[in-house]
């Protein structure tokens, strides 16, 4: 059961015009509520309450969340009944580990190599290669094609009016095709045990001496790990963006996360975001600034 200490930085209003309500959630999905009412904190002053929250019986791999919010306990001339006035979230001291992947409990995998491709193929997905470009360029899961392009390394982002301002885009311009126009150095496959497959990409990237190396490994379950190292030749300038980018099939038409929304929030500005499950239409950009802007990030996302 929790403590919560509830300040009041009203000059000279009580809270007393607002109910407090409570819910936990576990990894997303509300599993308690409760209402504490009116508590009517006096002005600049604070009271220490209690979540009469329970313990959860099965923590095995969950994220566990205290939203406590105060919402207007009637109409007032500028919101009605219900307006969320104020809202905190916390980290709850539930919840442990998963325990980790066991390959040897994995389907087996299969590769099938030709000169041009590789593909790994498991239960339910296969994973394709190209092996003159080096690039992941297929993953289908039970018939179904996830991918609409290759993944490829990239270094660029649109420019937004700040960057124009210092001139970004020409100070920086080497990195902009830098990942388009590498060029393959190594392809290396190796099945490392019946359920594993390592695959080894070597790239020289098109901005002075820098190169690149991508490690996935492909496991059994169907997950694939990515990892990277980037060594960026001396004398360059800085990067706008370090990723890989690609197109999914236009029927992905729809997001859904866990992480904080529903609207774009950043690194630094994100508290005014709730952590918890959101969905939106991927064509319905979020804001459409006059001037171009970042747009449409979302923080501390789980997946």
């Amino acid at each position: 059961v929790g403590r919560v200490k509830i300040e009041n930085k009203y000059g000279f209003r009580p809270l007393d015009f607002v109910d407090v309500i409570w819910e936990v959630t576990e990894n997303g999905q509300v599993v308690q509520t409760g209402s504490l009412g009116t508590v009517a904190v006096p002005p600049l002053s604070s009271q220490g309450v209690t979540i009469p929250y329970q313990k959860p019986k099965n923590e095995t791999g969950n994220e566990y969340l205290l939203k406590v919010s105060f919402v207007l306990n009637q109409d007032q001339s500028w919101a009605g009944k219900g307006h969320v006035v104020a809202w905190d979230q916390f980290e709850l001291p539930f919840g442990k580990a998963a325990a980790a992947l066991v390959a040897d409990e994995m389907p087996g995998l299969t590769m099938q190599d030709t000169a041009e491709s590789l593909t790994v193929k498991g239960q339910d997905f296969s994973v394709g290669f190209n092996k003159q470009t080096g690039a992941l360029s297929a993953f289908v899961y039970k018939g179904t094609p996830l991918l609409a392009s290759e993944l490829r390394p990239n270094y660029w982002r649109a420019p937004t009016d700040n960057d124009n301002g210092n001139g970004m885009p020409g100070r920086c311009g080497v990195w902009k095709n830098a990942g388009t126009n590498r060029q393959l150095v190594e392809f290396q496959a190796v099945q490392m045990r019946p359920h594993v497959v390592r695959v080894t990409v070597s790239d020289a990237l098109a901005a002075g001496q820098s190169t690149l190396k991508t490690v996935y490994t492909v496991y059994g379950c169907g997950e694939v790990l990515m990892e990277q190292t980037l060594k960026p030749s001396s004398g360059l300038p800085e990067l706008m963006r370090i990723g890989m980018q690609g197109q999914m099939p236009v029927a992905f038409g729809t997001m859904k996360w866990y992480g904080r929304g529903p609207w774009e929030s950043y690194w630094d500005r994100k508290s005014g975001a709730a952590v918890g499950l959101y969905e939106v239409d991927v064509y319905n950009p979020d804001h459409i600034y006059v001037r171009p802007q970042e747009n449409g990030n979302r923080s501390d996302v789980r997946w």
